[in-house]
């Protein structure tokens, strides 16, 4: 019976036949096995280097290198993962698994620590101080005024302070939208003013909306956000004028809004018409 071979030292494969031999006998396996008579002779009589050049030498010295990492690795001190041979040196695997690692072990300040930061920076201009004038040239943040209101903002991705603002001077294309003002009120359309001129004309009591409802668009598959144009309160209704061609455009889009809110879409006539059969006390047009 033949018995297995128990290798002492790390295991490598010949570079040319790939057969697995011991680190301290590999060397003796190509000689013997794809080395020349030549070099067989040059390395009993112990002239010259052998068959290795000194890069092939390195290669697989490397090789057992890695043979030993590989039996007791590195490990990533916070998520305990692996490191590979080329970051055997680090201590974690990615930079957020230092940071959490190294977060966890910050202290927090000391009062005494907190009173110096304090006093080095009194007397310096508030970095926060939303007045451009009044920052200091040193903070990167740039301070802009509203496009609609002027108010000062902080935010360069925005051009107005506010949703509200925002409402006021653009519509969802980009384009700038009408501003028409009656009863102390800004409209985006003449539409929009026939339907409150009946409202007051019918003393039905009518407010425009301030908070935007959230909706989820299946065709564009994200969130938007939708404002109708008035709010009966006595109706407990959300009423929105738009003309026949504006309401197939938007037909899905109205779907999935009557489905979450109390919603009326339709065109001058058939508002007038469904305020007018639903208001208490009043009765439908003949």
């Amino acid at each position: 019976m033949s018995s297995a071979t128990i290798y002492t030292s790390p295991l490598c494969s010949c570079i040319h036949c790939r057969e697995v031999k011991s680190s301290s006998g590999i060397h003796s396996h190509y000689l013997a096995t794809h080395g020349t008579e030549e070099q067989r002779n040059r390395q009993n009589t112990g002239t010259g280097h052998g068959t290795y050049s000194n890069k092939t030498k390195q290669q697989i010295k490397k090789e057992i290198r890695i043979i030993e990492y590989q039996t007791n690795p590195s490990l990533c001190l916070d998520c305990g993962a692996r490191l590979s041979y080329q970051k055997r040196k680090d201590k974690f695997c990615s930079k957020s698994c230092a940071a959490k690692y190294n977060n966890l072990l910050r202290k927090p300040r000391t009062l005494e620590s907190r009173s110096k930061i304090s006093a080095a920076l009194s007397g310096r201009k508030n970095p926060s101080a939303k007045n451009p004038d009044l920052h200091p040239k040193w903070c990167g943040i740039k301070f802009h005024p509203c496009k609609e209101c002027n108010k000062i903002i902080s935010n360069p991705a925005r051009l107005t302070c506010s949703d509200s603002c925002r409402d006021a001077i653009t519509s969802k294309n980009g384009t700038l939208r009408r501003r028409i003002t009656y009863d102390n009120k800004i409209f985006q359309s003449n539409w929009e003013v026939a339907i409150a001129k009946f409202f007051n004309e019918q003393q039905i009591q009518w407010e425009q909306p301030t908070q935007r409802v959230k909706w989820f668009d299946t065709t564009l598959l994200k969130n938007r956000t939708y404002l109708p144009d008035f709010y009966l309160p006595s109706l407990g209704f959300f009423v929105d004028v738009k003309n026949p061609f504006k309401q197939e455009q938007d037909k899905d889009k109205l779907t999935q809004l009557k489905n979450i809110m109390p919603l009326f879409v339709g065109d001058i006539e058939a508002v007038k018409s469904f305020v007018m059969a639903n208001a208490e006390g009043l009765e439908p047009p003949t």
